[in-house]
């Protein structure tokens, strides 16, 4: 599906139906294996890895050089050739209506909804503000966090929605169990009903300024990963409190456990990177170790798990 953008002149690429869709040659590996979906801001790209293929540094181990993501890459997405796909800045993995989505958006202002691994896109929208996260919620719409001025859409099409305002907005989680969704913005986590807008229905602290990333626990159906400027953190949400969690460190752009073996995914910045609040290397913890992406700079890498 050609779905053509609000706001787009003619004389821009406003038809995201041909954007490219890269498949390796052996197609996607089963659904067993440790798949990584990473957003990747030196090639503009989304992209899928197997975590068995990467260079692997292990814990007190001479450092190894990466490969490139383009002999390694399984899948990858990428936005329009203009400023509104500059900086992606998510990619997320979903299942909804018995078919596979991947979620991404990108700071220059655009974001998406494509079919996976087709990469057909359903649904685009140019929320602007730079978008730093997105969600698709049970009923099909979906829910843009933008860091500045700080926003949420909802958005019912791509020229419908309904806004509320949150300063520094940056993640953003569907909780299926509680029919709640979570966002998280510079001092606080909150829940939010999705009616025809969003109530918000529970407002908790931050333990330290700067929320970033946000994320359910594959482990402890009961907690969410947070992310600050300093810390990472587990919330329960039935008690309504924060621990330090497992992978703690500073400015980590995203973090999350694998369902089947346990193992932490996280992305560190590398101030040495092009970019310095990306990174080419994935850090794993328990095991520990990780594994090296050259010529990549990584904002966000998540983990992939095919049902």
């Amino acid at each position: 599906m050609s779905i053509r953008l609000p706001g787009s002149g003619p004389s821009r690429r406003s038809v995201l139906g041909a954007a490219a869709v890269l498949l390796s040659p052996s197609g996607l590996p089963p659904g067993d294996r440790s798949l990584v979906l990473a957003a990747d801001q030196a090639s503009r790209r989304v992209i899928l890895v197997d975590v068995n293929t990467l260079p692997w540094q292990g814990s007190g181990t001479a450092d190894v050089r990466g490969l490139a993501a383009s002999r390694l890459a399984l899948w990858s997405w990428a936005g329009p050739e203009d400023d509104s796909w500059w900086a992606v800045s998510e990619a997320k993995y979903r299942r909804w209506r018995g078919r596979e989505w991947v979620l991404s958006c990108a700071t220059g202002g655009l974001a998406v909804l494509v079919s996976f691994p087709e990469g057909r896109v359903r649904w685009a929208a140019r929320p602007g503000g730079n978008p730093h996260s997105i969600e698709l919620l049970p009923d099909g719409r979906v829910v843009v966090a933008s860091a500045a001025p700080g926003f949420l859409r909802l958005y019912s099409s791509a020229a419908q929605y309904v806004q509320y305002d949150l300063a520094g907005a940056h993640g953003v989680h569907w909780d299926g169990p509680r029919e709640l969704l979570w966002a998280v913005s510079d001092s606080a986590l909150t829940a939010f009903r999705a009616g025809e807008g969003l109530e918000p229905v529970r407002s908790v602290p931050l333990p330290t300024p700067g929320g970033h990333d946000l994320a359910a626990v594959a482990a402890h159906p009961d907690r969410l990963w947070v992310t600050t400027n300093r810390h990472v953190y587990q919330y329960s949400v039935s008690s309504g409190t924060f621990s330090p969690a497992a992978g703690d460190g500073p400015g980590i752009k995203s973090i999350g456990d694998d369902r089947r073996s346990g193992q932490i995914l996280a992305v560190h910045p590398d101030r040495e990177n092009p970019s310095p609040w990306c990174t080419s290397t994935l850090t794993f913890t328990r095991p520990d170790g990780s594994g090296r992406l050259a010529r990549t700079s990584l904002y966000k890498a998540r983990w992939l798990v095919r049902r």
